[in-house]
């Protein structure tokens, strides 16, 4: 489950025992049994990490979307008519959409995700940002073509893919059409260079944010739901995301950094050969120093598992999800992993590449001006900027909950009192107390 961090709890001690636990006995796998070594060596969890956060309590966002009734709030676009619902997130929910005078959107799909989240705009604005940069170093995403604030409620009308990776992968079956998977696999790994070497990073890479849009029997790959995203380097401890998909690393401190997308990443990769989840984590699995522990080290025991799992299957491949999962805080680690999965690719007699937008921008550009001049009256929403770091310096001013979302916007658009700001992250008695582990001892 999608979840944020707004209340965290104090804790009268340093949670050293989290780390004690990847010392346990383990299965005398040789193979996973160094590959965890070096896991636990290079996590770098015994510095600074936040002892108070650890246990902090995770509260689900009310889901006013499931009352979401078009005939009472209907989209804020004249010329667009609602369709199917295609799936559903936390805090959000997605449409298919048709247009009847949209002849410039001519030949794409769209779909509108219709939510209660104060992050509708910087989903919007951040996807909109990385279409912007040049071809050579963007991400893969879906155009957005606009957004919108109508009756209490965010829009965000956008290229529609064909189908989730999640939706893909159940339909397809293990052991299926591997060619396809590690080439997805592979844009995957090349989004998420392009990403990092743009400075950000996801911080919620799933299954179910990868779209896949199908041309002749191949697959692109597009990643979506930017709600979370960061810039590297970054301190704010919000831990936000997937639990089932945070690395150790991101549950104990939470601060995202590129090595949470790379341990995603690495959990993904298993979903793609396997079609089930690598391991399950929940609230109450996070919601204690001892259950963190408890949970921490269940990972890792299923890791070394997992590692013996892939190199029975997929022997090509258990390099690959080693390094993934074992030196995700490496630096290197996506450089590394992308010629394996190209080669991986090759071996199967797929192509490594990268494929291109089938639209080019010009046709994208047109249609979003069409769509623009179809709003609705009394919808509101600021214009989308150009760069992710202006979408990333106006989160803390919609940091409202989502009853307040309507409540907030001025006359001309966008969140009115930029200068007041609600921190999810609430220290107890206004300070936030680091402490720091002691270092792993390993066995």
């Amino acid at each position: 489950s999608s979840v944020s961090a707004p209340h965290p709890m104090g804790w009268s001690r340093a949670p050293a025992a989290v780390l004690a636990l990847f010392a346990l006995p383990l299965p005398p796998v040789a193979r996973a049994t160094r590959a965890i070594a070096v896991a636990a060596s290079r996590l770098g969890l015994e510095q600074n990490v936040v002892g108070r956060h650890v246990g902090t309590q995770i509260r689900f966002k009310d889901n006013a979307t499931d009352r979401y009734d078009a005939q009472e709030v209907p989209p804020p676009w004249e010329s667009v008519i609602l369709g199917a619902r295609l799936g559903s997130g936390h805090v959000g929910k997605v449409f298919s959409m048709s247009g009847t005078q949209l002849k410039a959107c001519e030949g794409l799909a769209l779909a509108m995700k219709v939510t209660t989240s104060d992050e509708a705009f910087k989903d919007a604005c951040v996807a909109h940002a990385f279409r912007m940069m040049s071809g050579a170093k963007a991400p893969p995403i879906l155009p957005v073509f606009d957004w919108r604030i109508h009756g209490g409620h965010g829009f965000i009308l956008s290229q529609r893919a064909d189908m989730s990776l999640f939706d893909w992968l159940l339909r397809t079956g293990v052991g299926n059409n591997t060619k396809a998977k590690f080439s997805i696999f592979h844009q995957v790994l090349l989004g998420l260079q392009r990403m990092h070497r743009a400075g950000f990073v996801h911080c919620d890479i799933k299954p179910e944010n990868i779209m896949l849009i199908e041309s002749s029997g191949s697959y692109r790959a597009f990643f979506i739901d930017f709600a979370f995203v960061r810039q590297i380097g970054n301190t704010k401890r919000l831990r936000a995301g997937t639990i089932k998909y945070m690395s150790p690393r991101y549950l104990s401190i939470g601060t995202c950094n590129f090595d949470t997308d790379v341990w995603a990443a690495g959990v993904t990769l298993y979903n793609i050969m396997f079609s089930e989840d690598l391991y399950s984590l929940g609230e109450r699995d996070i919601a204690s120093i001892e259950h963190l522990q408890h949970a921490i080290g269940r990972v890792f025991r299923i890791l070394q598992h997992a590692i013996a799992r892939v190199n029975a299957s997929y022997p090509e491949a258990v390099d690959m999800f080693e390094l993934l999962l074992c030196r995700s805080t490496s630096a290197d680690v996506i450089a590394s992993a992308v010629p394996k999965a190209a080669a991986l690719v090759e071996m199967h007699h797929g192509q490594a590449t990268l494929p291109r937008q089938r639209f080019s921008g010009i046709k994208i550009q047109t249609c979003a001006g069409q769509v623009q001049t179809s709003r609705a009256a009394g919808s509101v929403g600021d214009a989308l900027f150009n760069r992710v770091e202006e979408c990333l310096a106006t989160e803390d001013r919609a940091n409202v909950d989502p009853p307040m979302l309507a409540k907030r916007i001025g006359p001309q658009g966008g969140f009115i009192d930029p200068g007041v700001s609600r921190k999810r992250i609430k220290p107890l008695g206004g300070v936030m107390e680091e402490k720091r582990l002691v270092t792993l001892a390993r066995g």
